[in-house]
């Protein structure tokens, strides 16, 4: 699945260059992102699976996590302070100290600790008030607030701290409850769609509720795969998939103009468990899905800085993609290996996995045997 990961990664990349002929992605940057969603929600729950039989595991899981996102978080975030050279924006830093404390606030608290980078995208700034307000008919955000995320796409990993945080809570409840849970997420998309803001594209995937549904279908679709010990798996599949898809073709007789996007998305939970199940033991796979994440937190600034060097858009960005992976491999192998191998000591005491999961597994339910016997030597880490 790390081929898939570095795919929606390079799309996202190629999105920021806008339209270049011949370098069109199958699908839109933000189509990319919900899908890294759906995957995400497969592997925490892969996780927590594990984790669940640890003393501690809530902690431990959340310890896990900000390991995994904030060192490489972290990095770029300096870099683009340092290539900046004024903190982000000249123009932003200057209104941010000017105006008020709230701004002030807003701009440290959301850029490093990336909670509430999402929520930003809603707001408005005034000017002459130097207050902020929340704009339900905003459709991109304001070119200040914008500016005030010195990691540009940095929101979506608050929309991936927001599921955590709340993963350890339902990911342990039954299949059913996910289902309601995801139909509820899914009803407020169709809300919103029916109201007009699924043309918005902070509305339409920087909305965590309207989102959930798209993490849970990557954990049902990650019980699937456990769920081969059990019998007549295949049908439980096909029955879940096709409630959701059924809702899916009728879209359009609710008014719901993203629908291409929202098959796109169940199409993804339909062969995860398979394409995981293919992949999950290829050491060069691994390699390549490691690549993902630091792919996509570097692309802005290696755009950036190669921008002042090359004209032709073609050479351009082949050569920006080319940099952020030479990049992204000194950034594994200087910075998310070794900390990877301090979370293994830090968490670990008996344990056949590797990679993010690390938990301590004394004692296997039956039913999970099979899982470990897929992800015994493969290295499970989410990308946002």
């Amino acid at each position: 699945m790390g081929l898939l990961r570095l795919f929606l990664a390079i799309t996202v990349f190629i999105s920021h260059f806008g339209n270049i002929e011949k370098f069109n992605t199958l699908i839109s940057g933000e189509l990319a992102v919900r899908v890294f969603y759906v995957i995400s929600g497969f592997y925490i729950q892969l996780i927590i699976s594990q984790y669940e039989h640890q003393k501690h595991w809530k902690r431990n899981f959340y310890l896990s996590r900000i390991f995994r996102l904030f060192p490489t978080y972290y990095l770029i975030l300096i870099l683009t302070m340092i290539w900046s050279g004024t903190s982000c924006n000249r123009y932003c830093i200057n209104m941010v100290i000017n105006d008020s404390l709230s701004s002030l606030a807003i701009y440290y608290v959301t850029n490093f600790f990336i909670v509430g980078q999402s929520i930003v995208r809603f707001l408005t700034y005034h000017y002459n008030t130097g207050s902020f307000s929340f704009d339900p008919n905003i459709t991109r955000p304001s070119y200040w607030l914008s500016n005030m995320e010195i990691v540009g796409q940095a929101w979506s990993l608050a929309i991936e701290l927001y599921f955590y945080c709340m993963a350890p809570f339902i990911l342990k409840r039954r299949s059913s409850t996910l289902i309601i849970i995801a139909l509820c997420s899914f009803a407020i998309k169709i809300f919103l769609a029916m109201h007009g803001y699924d043309n918005s594209n902070t509305w339409y995937n920087a909305f965590f509720p309207a989102e959930i549904h798209t993490f849970l279908l990557g954990a049902l679709a990650a019980r699937i795969a456990m769920d081969s010990s059990r019998l007549n798996p295949l049908k439980k599949y096909l029955a879940v998939s096709g409630i959701f898809y059924f809702i899916a073709w009728n879209y359009k007789q609710i008014a719901f103009i993203a629908e291409p996007d929202e098959l796109l998305i169940l199409s993804v939970f339909c062969f995860l468990p398979f394409v995981y199940a293919a992949t999950c033991n290829s050491y060069i796979d691994r390699w390549i899905g490691e690549l993902s994440y630091p792919v996509y937190l570097n692309h802005l600034l290696v755009i950036a800085f190669l921008g002042q060097y090359i004209t032709n858009p073609h050479l351009y960005l082949l050569s920006s993609i080319a940099l952020s992976i030479v990049m992204g491999i000194c950034m594994i192998l200087l910075i998310e290996h070794p900390i990877a191998r301090f979370r293994h000591r830090k968490f670990r005491t008996t344990s056949t996995l590797s990679g993010d999961l690390a938990p301590t597994v004394t004692s296997v339910p039956a039913e999970l045997q099979p899982l470990l016997n897929i992800v015994s030597s493969s290295t499970v880490k989410p990308f946002l």
